[in-house]
């Protein structure tokens, strides 16, 4: 493919621990030699400043962002900070700035519009049929908790209507949105492996882990996590170790966790991502307690990918999104959970299978789409 320019309208910002697919997305597109302008999340939803701190907070660091670091340059990697608010005339003018920006960084490229967020449409413009548009949603975004879903479904149909190619990452989703389209939709699945992550001889932080022990890193938030299967199963499991590492209720007001003062429940603050397998290693197996609901059919966790490379059984609620992956144990609210110890053989056997899924291929599966669809 010749070289080309591919605007990634994100679902995050280019900071953003772990890294998220458009982040996997721009680096290997980046490392294959193509000019990459990555715009940060404008997100789904009209941030509450009065009600939450956290919305409070982002909105500042977004106007600072703004201010001070509009445009950074990360190799051939670009990343662009735009500011939406929802009001009329303040977003026709930064609409404006940002489409301004795009022209100076690529107006003599072709470009491909590459976009993972409904919102978008609101400020996307491109040059005709000629410029490439790829709609790439990983989650039925009208279903999350406080966005307005008459209007996440409106932007998300006009931007359907719009695309030229539209990928997802689950069969629920890719059906879903065949449904209301009538067009192809190529499905992507989210079982991509971040092969960069590593182990390091020298951590910056020491674990003490109390065994058996099961592990959930990342958000504790009640949206995405089965609260009342996690305390029944605590309860029902006193003889197993629940540690849950990172931020509780990160973007929730209401920031209770029922099972937090049970004996066998270990709480961790936020480590840094790039430990990751330095960190799993000290654990007996994976735990995704996710809620079955409208929203997470159609969601694949990435985490499912970690706990792989890390060798390590799973313990999740049953998916659909999960129904035909490997080393899986599904739990329902009531069971005992006797954990499988996974030999170095069968450790080495998971890893194994993980390493046969890397970004490095992905990249080049999604550019022979777009190549064949020119």
């Amino acid at each position: 493919m010749k070289k080309k320019v591919f605007i990634i309208y994100s679902s995050a910002e280019w900071s953003d621990e772990p890294y998220l697919n458009v982040h996997h997305y721009a680096k290997e597109l980046s490392k294959l030699g193509h000019r990459v302008i990555f715009i940060e999340s404008i997100g789904l939803r009209k941030p509450q400043i009065s009600k939450s701190e956290f919305d409070k907070m982002r909105l500042f660091k977004r106007l600072l962002k703004l201010i001070f670091m509009p445009l950074r340059k990360r190799g051939n990697i670009f990343v662009l900070t735009p500011f939406y608010y929802p009001i009329k005339k303040l977003n026709i003018l930064f609409s404006f700035i940002l489409n301004l920006q795009l022209f100076f960084l690529c107006s003599i490229f072709k470009r491909i519009h590459w976009v993972f967020l409904p919102t978008f449409d609101r400020i996307l413009k491109r040059k005709g049929k000629k410029e490439l548009l790829i709609y790439h949603p990983v989650d039925r975004y009208s279903q999350n908790p406080g966005v307005n879903k008459k209007e996440i479904e409106q932007n998300e149909l006009r931007i359907i209507k719009k695309a030229d190619l539209i990928f997802t990452t689950t069969f629920t989703l890719k059906k879903k949105l065949e449904d209301i389209s009538g067009k192809n939709v190529y499905l992507l699945r989210n079982n991509i492996v971040d092969c960069t992550l590593k182990y390091h001889k020298i951590l910056p932080f020491t674990l003490t882990v109390k065994h058996p022990a099961l592990v959930y890193p990342g958000n504790l938030a009640s949206y995405n996590l089965d609260f009342t299967l996690i305390t029944n199963m605590v309860k029902n499991n006193i003889n197993i170790n629940f540690y849950f590492i990172g931020p509780r209720g990160k973007g929730e007001n209401d920031k209770n966790i029922p099972f937090e003062r049970e004996k066998n429940v270990h709480f961790i603050s936020e480590l840094p991502h790039k430990f990751m397998l330095d960190i799993l290693k000290y654990f007996d197996a994976g735990f995704m307690p996710y809620e079955i609901n409208h929203r997470t059919i159609y969601s694949f966790p990435m985490k499912y990918t970690e706990f792989l490379l890390a060798g390590l059984p799973i313990y999740t609620t049953k998916l659909p999104t999960l129904v035909n992956e490997k080393y899986l144990f599904f739990i329902k609210e009531n069971d005992k959970i006797n954990i499988e110890k996974y030999s170095n053989a069968k450790r080495g056997e998971v890893v194994g299978y993980a390493r046969k899924f890397c970004w490095s291929k992905r990249i080049k599966d999604v550019l022979k789409i777009i190549e064949d669809n020119k």
